[in-house]
């Protein structure tokens, strides 16, 4: 995993002996905790690396403080919540939705919003908007359909709470519409600093755009944030802002595909 490291737990950990072993930056962990327990405990692995010296000692260093991490921008389905999104009925829904409005063809593949402005390109002004707003309700209408179905992964929770510790701020960075993001995050603004939806920007990402809206939002430069998403556009949206970035294997993209971005870590989700 990539910020919690989680095996398969028989222990009933305390949320607040977590918080404890992740509050001291360099403490010899075997010498205050026994190695049972340390090998079942959600350590944020991004926040530590653990050498080890010749007489076995295990000692915890945090790479927050190594790579400069301050906060943390994440996209939203298949990093933080289970993706539930099915982009073929999405993309049908669009084409039936728009044909009453203008004959137009809708990309079989590729990014459907970027798709819709192309295929709007020749209309006039009012006339695209139009097609555009019909398709827009048939998105949102699959997206609340998914998100109704869906559900925060297990180690969201647990992270929140080193986050909260640590008092690390995180944005959500979505091209998702606000509504399915609060329908399975109901809670998120008493964690979140910002939710940075496709409804907040004229440019979603991977456009730059997107993800400094986050970034100005947490009062934070990119170098300082750390970009972490299940997608490709993910890390280019990271890349193009200049944020440090994390490609996570729990959504559409394996980690070989993920790979091939050049994500600065890797895992198989977050």
């Amino acid at each position: 995993m990539l910020l919690l490291f989680v095996a398969q737990c028989h222990y009933a950990v305390e949320e607040s002996t977590i918080a404890e072993i992740c509050a001291v930056p360099h403490c010899v962990l075997s010498q205050r905790f026994p190695a049972a327990l340390l090998a079942y405990v959600p350590l944020p692995a991004l926040f530590f690396c653990c050498p080890f010296y010749p007489n076995g000692t295990a000692v915890m260093s945090p790479l927050f403080v190594q790579y400069g991490i301050k906060g943390f921008a994440f996209d939203f389905d298949g990093t933080l919540a289970v993706p539930t999104l099915d982009f073929a009925l999405m993309r049908h829904r669009v084409a039936m939705a728009v044909q009453s409005g203008a004959r137009i063809h809708v990309e079989e593949r590729g990014p459907l919003l970027e798709s819709l402005v192309r295929a709007t390109a020749y209309l006039s002004p009012e006339h695209a908007a139009q097609v555009r707003q019909l398709a827009d309700e048939a998105i949102k209408e699959v997206e609340l359909e998914a998100a109704s179905r869906s559900r925060l992964f297990p180690f969201v929770r647990p992270l929140l709470a080193v986050f909260r510790h640590h008092k690390l701020p995180f944005a959500i960075v979505t091209r998702n519409c606000p509504e399915a993001v609060l329908t399975v995050f109901p809670d998120l603004h008493e964690h979140c600093a910002c939710l940075v939806t496709r409804e907040d920007v004229a440019h979603v990402k991977p456009h730059p755009a997107h993800l400094r809206k986050a970034l100005s939002a947490l009062g934070m430069a990119a170098r300082d944030v750390l970009m972490v998403g299940d997608h490709a556009m993910d890390i280019e949206v990271g890349k193009l802002a200049g944020s440090l970035t994390a490609g996570v294997a729990s959504g559409e993209m394996t980690e070989a595909l993920l790979a091939e971005s050049g994500p600065d870590f890797l895992a198989t989700d977050a």
